[in-house]
């Protein structure tokens, strides 16, 4: 019996931890309006210009501490999350 806890606890965590980042993803997306945003402006072109990283950011109600990329240039502004934070949350572009 034992040997069987010790098999399904580590089991079930790497199951149910993917499962409930991906909602927690999906939730922040769809409250912060970034699905808004994405819908809008999304990009799959790699803007050129000016880059910081860890940028401090909010979108509607979800703020996103030190989790950005930000990329400036005469055209506009690019934002992404990093790679963690990145599921559902597509790269946009506003000029």
């Amino acid at each position: 019996m034992l040997i069987w806890v010790i098999v399904l606890i580590p089991s079930a965590l790497f199951i149910i931890f993917p499962l409930f980042w991906c909602f927690v993803m999906w939730i922040s997306r769809q409250v912060g309006g970034w699905s808004r945003l994405a819908k809008r402006y999304r990009t799959s072109n790699e803007p050129k210009g000016k880059v910081w990283n860890s940028v401090l950011g909010s979108v509607g109600l979800i703020s996103y501490r030190g989790v950005l990329r930000c990329v400036t240039n005469e055209d506009g502004l690019s934002l992404r999350p990093v790679a963690l934070f990145r599921l559902d949350h597509p790269e946009f572009f506003i000029p």
